[in-house]
Formats: C-alpha cells, sequence, structure tokens
C-alpha cells in the first residue's frame, strides 16, 4: 500500500482560552508542526503516565518558534501594536506561551480517527 503524505499544513488563528468571549481578542496563528519538527520537540518532554507530554523548557520554545507564525490583537502598555517577531514572543506571559505551545501540539498530533485510515 502506498504511504499518503499530508501536505496541507497550514496555519489557522487561535484564541486564547481566557479572550474567547472577547469583542476583540488577541489571536495567534498557529502551524502544525512537521514530522521533522515533531520528532524534535517530542524529544525535550515525557509522555505522563495519563498519556500527555510534558515538554521541558527548550521542548516549549522549540513549539513555539517552529508553530506560532503570526498575530493580531497584541499591544504594549501604551496600546501600540507589538509586531510579530521571534523577539517579541518572549514577551508574552509564561501562561500564554504555555498555552499556545500546547495547542501547537495538539494541532500536530494525529487523532485516533487519522491513525486508524492511514
Amino acid at each position: 500500500m502506498a504511504l499518503t503524505i499530508n501536505t496541507n499544513i497550514s496555519p489557522a488563528w487561535y484564541v486564547l482560552e481566557s479572550e474567547v468571549n472577547d469583542e476583540l481578542p488577541a489571536k495567534f496563528k498557529i502551524k502544525p508542526l512537521d514530522g521533522e519538527q515533531y520528532i524534535e520537540v517530542f524529544a525535550e518532554g515525557e509522555v505522563t503516565r495519563l498519556g500527555d507530554l510534558k515538554l521541558n523548557g527548550l521542548g516549549l520554545k522549540m513549539a513555539l518558534r517552529y508553530g506560532l507564525t503570526g498575530w493580531e490583537n497584541i499591544n504594549d502598555a501604551n496600546n501600540k501594536p507589538i509586531k510579530f517577531s521571534t523577539h517579541n514572543i518572549r514577551k508574552l506571559p509564561m501562561e500564554v506561551l504555555s498555552e499556545l505551545a500546547s495547542e501547537v501540539i495538539n494541532r500536530s498530533t494525529p487523532s485516533e480517527d487519522e491513525i486508524k485510515n492511514s
């Protein structure tokens, strides 16, 4: 049987759980990791007894570097937009970084149905 590769890995917008009901929420563009990136990130973590992936600091940084590709409605203290860049990612609060890295992993991990059908 031939191997089918998903070449449709495209970014999609994500809104933080804490801002879902906001009128003008911060939005983050997240791209699923490709196979090689997933292996690199996965190597920087461990699987818990519940089957969840727990990343160390390097794994979190790698997931964000590979998976976070843009944002909207992120402003500084003077309400001026902050341009997306890898340097500016570090300005986000730790809780936001953790949620975004988790979403990158979630979007990169195939579902049980996808695994069965491959």
